[in-house]
This record gives structure tokens, C-alpha cells and sequence, in this order.
């Protein structure tokens, strides 16, 4: 039976119909444009290292996003290179989100980026399940296929992206998927360059429903691009059956199933068999 097609993308404007915020604060870049945004806007979004506000170029005369970093976190130096790092990644993709500047003024860190309009994967798949609906293979595969680009892209640039989860994967008001948030990327040795390890060993960054065996025991040497696709396979997992497949109440139960457990075999033909005969 020919299935129905679904249009995973968003009902949403393109971002060049939307007017500039007004501006009472400006920024001025390293590359000499200058961003104006309103702190006193609500935010897009809020995240453990800061709060992102809408901008605008004055130069390109198109929008941006502005993280602004809380100050307690700025106070570690760490998490300054980290995000002079995220700022400096190469995303020069059609499946990447743009890094544009990094900033400090008057002791405020700011990183810039492409201003996406659109869903992330999360809350589409949060919609689809509450309604009772799953993607069908041929939908995951249109929508993880330009991920998989775009990560193939980081990984010939020496960069893993560590946090590969519908959360950091936006569907755009065109139809274009793009990757997001390389606050934890970790750079990899490339010859000829020199690189800085910003994590510290023992210490696990990532989701645990997604993060692969080797970054859950924080085994900073065995992480590796295949990592990212592991993570992305957990993703593909939901997107086919509406969960995750390690799943307890808790973080660390949760991590120890992703250590300690496969996903069983009764369960892999149960999950699979509308698209395979296993």
C-alpha cells in the first residue's frame, strides 16, 4: 500500500518576511559589522552557558542570533574558549548553521550565528507524539540524509560534534535541515595544526539518552566521528518508533543501559518490521 506523504516542514514565515528588532543595544565584530538586538526582548531560547536574543546586521542587513553568556559561567576561563571555539567552527554548509563573530564587550562575552527560522527536530517529533504519529523511513531518511552532509563536512574539518540529538537539529521554514549548537564540538589532531582539549578527563558532557558508550565514560581519546553516528542512529531509532531505546527515571540509570545493554533482538524486529522482513 502506497503510503500518504507527510510534510515535516514547519508552517512558518521565512526569516527575510520578519522586521529587524528594534535596536537598543549594539555590538560591534571583529569583522567590522555591527549587530544591534533588545536584551529586554523575550529570548529565543535559554541554554546553560547563556540566553539567545534576535539581532540584526546592520551590514548584511539580515537577522542574526545572539547568545549572550551569563556572567557566572564567564567567570571560567574555560568556558570562554569554549565559546570562542563554538564561534570559530567552520560552517560554511548548507547543512550547518552559520558562525559569524564572537564578541566581548564591556566584559559580556557574545557569540553571533545564522538566524534559523523554523522547528527543531525535538519539537516535531514532540508533536507527532502527541498525536500518536511516527515518521516513516522514508521521512527520517530526508531528514537525516542532510545531516549526515553536514557532519560529514565537520568531520573532514577535524571537528565531532558531540551532542547530536533532535534537540540540535532544525528544520527550516524552507525545507532545509541544519545542524546546531557546537558549544561541546571537540577539535581532533589534525596534522599540521595545533589543537586544545577543553574538557577535562572524567568529566561527561552530553545527553545521556544519546551520548555513545565512549563519551558517557568520558574516554576523551576513543571519541571519534563515529560517535556522532551513534548518536544520530539513537535519533533515527525515535524518529521510526517514538522513543528512545534506553530510557530509566534517572541520568545515571539511563547511562548505565547505554553501557551495559544492546537493544533486543525481539525488539529490533518489532521496531523495524513495517519497513523490513527480519
Amino acid at each position: 500500500m502506497k503510503q500518504k506523504k507527510v510534510n515535516h516542514r514547519p508552517n512558518l514565515r521565512p526569516a527575510k518576511y520578519l522586521l529587524p528588532p528594534m535596536p537598543t543595544h549594539t555590538l560591534y565584530g571583529s569583522n567590522g559589522n555591527s549587530y544591534a538586538f533588545d536584551p529586554t526582548a523575550p529570548p529565543l531560547g535559554k541554554g546553560g552557558m547563556g540566553v539567545v536574543f534576535r539581532g540584526y546586521d546592520a551590514q548584511q542587513h539580515s537577522l542574526v542570533a545572539i547568545k549572550v553568556m551569563y556572567r557566572q559561567v564567564a567567570i571560567n576561563p574555560n568556558n570562554i574558549a569554549r565559546a570562542a571555539q563554538e564561534a570559530q567552527i567552520p560552517s560554511d554548509h548548507p547543512n550547518l548553521v552559520k558562525m559569524l563573530d564572537f564578541i566581548e564587550q564591556d566584559g559580556i562575552y557574545h557569540i553571533i550565528s545564522e538566524y534559523l527560522e523554523g522547528e527543531t527536530l525535538h519539537d516535531t517529533l514532540l508533536n507527532r507524539k502527541n498525536i500518536g504519529q511516527r515518521y516513516s523511513l522514508a521521512e527520517a531518511i530526508s531528514i537525516l540524509n542532510p545531516v549526515l552532509d553536514g557532519l560529514s563536512y565537520l568531520h573532514s574539518h577535524g571537528i565531532i560534534h558531540r551532542d547530536m540529538d533532535p534537540t540540535n537539529i532544525m528544520i527550516c521554514a524552507d525545507g532545509n535541515v541544519k545542524i546546531m549548537d557546537f558549544g561541546i564540538a571537540k577539535l581532533c589532531d589534525v596534522p599540521g595544526e595545533q589543537t586544545h582539549n577543553l574538557t577535562k578527563i572524567g568529566n561527561f558532557i552530553g545527553k545521556p539518552h544519546y551520548a555513545p558508550p565512549e563519551q558517557i565514560r568520558a574516554e576523551r581519546d576513543r571519541i571519534q566521528p563515529c560517535s556522532d553516528l551513534y548518536s544520530l542512529g539513537i535519533t533515527l531509532y525515535e524518529l521510526l518508533t517514538g522513543h528512545v531505546p534506553f530510557s530509566c527515571s534517572n541520568e545515571f540509570d539511563t547511562m548505565q543501559l547505554q553501557l551495559q545493554q544492546n537493544i533486543a533482538r525481539k525488539s529490533a524486529r518489532s521496531t523495524f518490521s513495517d519497513y523490513y522482513r527480519v
